[in-house]
């Protein structure tokens, strides 16, 4: 699919789901986080479909027509694929706050117990918090967050990725750089 097409059906689907929270949070009686991720998704078989068809500028002839119709279907068979993806998404969410060398997370795990992808999540979520303005403090200089990196690879964070983060030094500094430009 065309970069074009994809950000016009990724707009629809924020649109959507935006839409969708407004009527639910009336209605008070839905669960507003389900029905955003329902929404969100609603047209992800579009991304099967020919670029051709999904962004024509005309009517389409009948078995174009078939074609574009089974996004809802293609759409539920990828959906029913993610949920290997959305049980270690779980994990990643369970086990995010846990510490690699010295156990002190929330729930006691250490080492290989943690799965390899909270390990990366955790690092990032944590130089993330230090590098970004809270209610409650001024974000830190980027040489700061990377010694904060450097000081707790191996007791905080899998040494790993730790040291895979610390050689990215432009790229995180580029990345902020930009994040703050677009924030301020």
């Amino acid at each position: 699919m065309e970069h074009e097409t994809l950000l016009e059906t990724v707009r629809h689907s924020g649109r959507v789901a935006s839409l969708c929270l407004m009527l639910g949070a009336k209605a008070g009686n839905v669960d507003l986080l389900m029905l955003h991720i329902c929404a969100l998704l609603h047209d992800v078989g579009k991304q099967s479909l020919p670029e051709s068809l999904i962004g024509a500028p005309r009517k389409l002839t009948p078995a174009e027509f078939e074609c574009v119709k089974t996004h809802a279907k293609l759409g539920a068979e990828q959906i029913q694929a993610m949920v290997a993806t959305l049980e270690q998404a779980a994990d990643t969410a369970l086990q995010h706050h846990e510490r690699y060398g010295d156990g002190k997370g929330y729930l006691g795990l250490m080492g290989e117990e943690i799965q390899p992808m909270a390990r990366i999540v955790s690092l990032c979520d944590v130089v993330d918090a230090l590098m970004s303005r809270r209610p409650y403090k001024e974000p830190l200089k980027l040489e700061d967050t990377l010694e904060y990196v450097r000081e707790h690879a191996g007791t905080q964070f899998d040494p790993y990725w730790a040291e895979i983060l610390l050689s990215c030094e432009d790229d995180l500094r580029e990345f902020y750089s930009e994040e703050r430009n677009d924030t301020q």
